[in-house]
């Protein structure tokens, strides 16, 4: 059938859970609508003027001729779900009066949205009459497909999900019939309408009845705490034996004419129904939205992903220091990303991290998060020496990690993980920030342009004012962190120098302490190349009047040179090259296009924080790498190794 303005769909049960949204779906998609409903009311602010209203009920013939008339086709929602003594005559009656009036009109294509429950052995009056439903449509001469949705979730305030989300928030225990271990496919409710609009356009589902249900099997004590996770309460569950809970919920039906839990509710959520959901995904062509995604969204009211949205990447961030902090921040802001867990055992950083906004569960170990939340990648920004055994942990998950530099404190435990890491096949990345800065970026593509012509010298510098007198903490301790300035802000600029120039095969060097005890605080290093190329370096963070750290590369070659820092580039040639003309040319930061580029810190570097979490981030949906990948790492830290061999020896290092 060809959907369009010029068609439309009857809905029945309209005022529905589902109804409502399949109402403002086919809307949504420029298909005409008329609404079947008994309370025109419970529709307001659905559709607008574009809406057609029918007042009525299936066990008004008249009611449902006038409704079916003009009409292409019927998405038969409505039905009487709380063991009312209608529901015989709503459920079964109502099919065949359905049925009749759409013959009458010359309506044959009807979509039928039945449930999992008429699939159990011991059924209560709702799955009973659903069930009968079904078969009194599919012998009616009709394009009939039958649809029976697993537990339907989403931003609504009706519903079974309402109900518990209800208990949840603000009731003492959460009430769970029987063992808790019932199974379910959770789907989201735009799925469900998806799925009837699906059924509708293709033909070739007439006659066919599918299971619907989302991507995850969970059991009814899961999805109470999945629930619980998001709005961040702990519940009490009470598991009722089902003999009790029938016992209650048959004397709740003759107290209240719409009890809290029915005969239907306790057996349709205590018994298996085995919901296969591979027929409807491939024959309605379309792939429901994970709980993990999904349920988020429902509860905080969100609206189902638009099309072409990127797909949720859950993360789980380890260490809540400043540079936790920052990449939670950053990753707040990509599209299709959500910080999901955070992990560090000291309580007073959780609360600071809360504080700004953070909204993660946070857990004192990496193993908590990977035994309970689902996550898609974890970022560790824990101190050096702790890298190994998460990076470890992560991989045995198969799950893309992201560390902060360096890598590991020791070479040969960076050249493990690196190992391991391309043995596992999982995407891997370290926080060498400044192979994304655009100025830096930019300098590196005039060199790879030739824009210098051979290269044949530059120098290298690191101020900072950071150490001026004895310092205590892991930082300080090499056994920790592996060393002093070179390991660390040297380090940066180091794997600029190997992205640039390629592994040097000789080198010189000396380290200083000023002021620490135990690590080095000046480092001078001559690096020598195959093709004939020397670098100079020189790092200090003992720079007075440097509160935020400097790095600058200056490099001549045959046609010229080029001085770049993270914030301006300066190149000087002596004729045009690279699309650059003779003389001097100077590139500030802020003329390179950003577009899109949350800048959280400029004087920090904030742009390239964002470039390089938004690249691991695509690399994670894509399976790719980024350009400072483990095995990118590794190769800087032998550049770091040597310095410290060759500083500690007082002889030259050949690589």
């Amino acid at each position: 059938m060809k959907l369009g303005p010029d068609t439309r769909i009857l809905v029945t049960g309209a005022s529905g859970f589902i109804g409502r949204d399949l109402v403002a779906y086919l809307l949504e998609r420029g298909i005409g609508v008329r609404a079947l409903v008994r309370a025109p009311e419970r529709l307001l602010g659905v559709g607008g003027d574009r809406l057609e209203i029918a007042v009525g009920d299936l066990r008004d013939p008249a009611a449902l001729g006038r409704a079916v008339t003009g009409t292409a086709a019927v998405a038969h929602l409505a039905a009487l779900k709380s063991d009312e003594p209608e529901s015989e005559a709503v459920n079964v009656g109502g099919a065949r009066a359905l049925a009749e009036a759409c013959r009458r009109a010359g309506i044959t294509r009807v979509v039928n949205v039945s449930t999992q429950s008429v699939k159990i052995r011991r059924q209560g009056p709702y799955a009973r009459t659903k069930l009968e439903a079904e078969r009194v449509l599919h012998a009616s001469g009709l394009a009939v497909t039958t649809l029976r949705p697993s537990v339907v979730y989403g931003p609504d305030v009706t519903g079974v999900f309402a109900r518990m989300l209800h208990y949840i928030v603000h009731a003492p225990v959460v009430p769970v019939m029987g063992d808790g271990q019932w199974r379910s496919r959770p789907i989201h409710v735009r799925d469900v309408s998806r799925a009837i609009v699906a059924c509708l356009a293709h033909d070739r589902t007439v006659g066919a009845v599918y299971d619907l249900g989302g991507p995850d099997e969970v059991t009814f004590d899961e999805i109470v705490d999945a629930i619980a996770r998001e709005v961040g309460v702990r519940p009490r569950k009470l598991h009722v034996p089902v003999p009790v809970a029938l016992t209650a919920a048959r004397i709740l039906s003759r107290l209240t004419p719409r009890p809290p839990v029915t005969v239907s509710n306790v057996l349709g959520s205590t018994q298996p129904t085995d919901c296969d959901i591979t027929t409807a995904t491939r024959d309605l062509g379309f792939i429901p939205l994970p709980l993990a995604e999904g349920l988020p969204r429902a509860i905080r009211g969100e609206p189902y992903p638009a099309e072409g949205e990127p797909r949720l990447v859950r993360v789980a961030v380890v260490g809540l220091g400043k540079m936790g902090l920052f990449h939670s921040t950053i990753l707040g802001t990509l599209p299709g990303v959500r910080v999901v867990a955070a992990v560090d055992q000291d309580p007073a950083l959780g609360r600071t991290a809360r504080s700004l906004g953070l909204k993660a569960r946070v857990l004192p170990s990496l193993q908590a998060v990977l035994d309970g939340e689902p996550v898609d990648t974890v970022f560790i920004c824990t101190p050096t020496h702790t890298h190994a055994e998460l990076v470890e942990a992560c991989l045995a998950r198969g799950l893309p990690v992201f560390v902060e530099k360096p890598l590991a404190e020791r070479l040969e435990r960076a050249r493990a993980l690196a190992a391991q890491a391309a043995a596992a096949g999982v995407v891997n990345a370290v926080g060498y920030l400044m192979a994304f800065n655009p100025v830096f970026e930019r300098a590196h593509a005039l060199l790879e342009a030739g824009a210098l012509g051979r290269i044949q010298r530059y120098t290298a510098r690191v101020a900072h004012g950071e150490v001026f007198g004895p310092k205590r903490g892991w930082l300080f301790d090499p056994a920790r962190s592996g060393g002093g300035v070179v390991m660390n802000p040297t380090a940066h600029l180091l794997f600029l120098l190997q992205r640039w120039f390629g592994p040097p095969h000789r080198i010189v060097a000396e380290t200083r302490r000023l002021y620490s005890t135990a690590v080095e605080d000046e480092a001078t290093a001559t690096l020598e190349y195959p093709s004939g190329l020397t670098g100079r370096l020189e790092a200090s963070w003992s720079v007075p009047g440097k509160p935020i750290l400097e790095l600058a590369i200056a490099v001549t070659g045959e046609g010229g040179t080029l001085r770049a820092t993270a914030t301006e580039l300066v190149v000087e040639l002596t004729g045009p090259a690279a699309g650059l003309p003779a003389g001097r040319s100077v590139v500030h930061a802020s003329d390179l296009p950003l577009e899109g580029v949350y800048d959280l810190a400029p004087d920090a570097g904030g742009a390239a924080y964002f470039l390089q979490d938004r690249a691991f981030i695509e690399a994670v949906r894509t399976g790719g790498q980024t350009r400072t990948g483990f095995a990118q790492a590794v190769e800087a830290e032998q550049v770091i190794d040597a310095i410290y061999r060759a500083a500690a020896h007082g002889a030259p290092v050949e690589l």
